[in-house]
């Protein structure tokens, strides 16, 4: 396994070097490797320069960078697992303190304070019952009382902690509806 995590550190590394960047990453960075963690989204810094950072078990912290941070932000304090690429920044190019960050692809909520979540699209079943929809592909009927912001949210990326048959211990939106559709 960690000679498999080598070969593709290298891999990735060479693909660096003739002045391709893949998928977007910034020029000035080398693509370490690919990885997934866990832990819990912190937001510092600044409104015009936020800093998301994961705070992993242990202590240790990552900062993470991301296409759709502004997700990444809404799930402050929540328990996530990302998927993303490990880049070493060139401190010529980004001054923020750090020499690696995680360029996060995906993350899933997983918790909040401890109580299981449930992260996906809201959408309507074929009964006019409020579901999410998983990243699976599967349907989640939310059974318990549905928040008002929710009933102008449909399509939108939420997280609901707790059981879906009972009011939700936390809940929150993580990307708003591509157009207001009301139930």
């Amino acid at each position: 396994m960690r000679t498999a995590s080598l070969v593709l550190a290298l891999a990735a590394v060479a693909g660096c070097r003739g002045g391709s960047v893949p998928h977007g990453i910034a020029p000035g960075t080398t693509v370490v490797a690919l990885d997934t963690m866990s832990g819990v989204v912190s937001v510092r810094g600044t409104a015009t320069a936020p800093l998301v950072v994961l705070e992993r078990p242990g202590g240790s912290e990552v900062v993470l960078g991301a296409t759709g941070a502004a997700e990444l932000r809404a799930a402050q304090g929540l328990e996530v697992r990302v998927t993303g690429r490990i880049v070493r920044v060139d401190p010529l190019v980004e001054d923020v303190g750090v020499s690696a960050r995680l360029q996060v692809v995906s993350f899933l909520v997983l918790s909040s304070d401890g109580i299981p979540a449930v992260d996906g699209i809201l959408g309507v079943s074929a009964t006019g019952a409020p579901v999410l929809r998983l990243a699976d592909g599967s349907e989640r009927v939310i059974l318990g009382p549905l928040p008002a912001a929710w009933f102008e949210a449909q399509g939108a990326r939420v997280y609901w902690v707790g059981r879906l048959d009972a009011a939700p211990a936390a809940y929150g939106i993580l990307r708003p509806p591509p157009a207001q559709r009301r139930w």
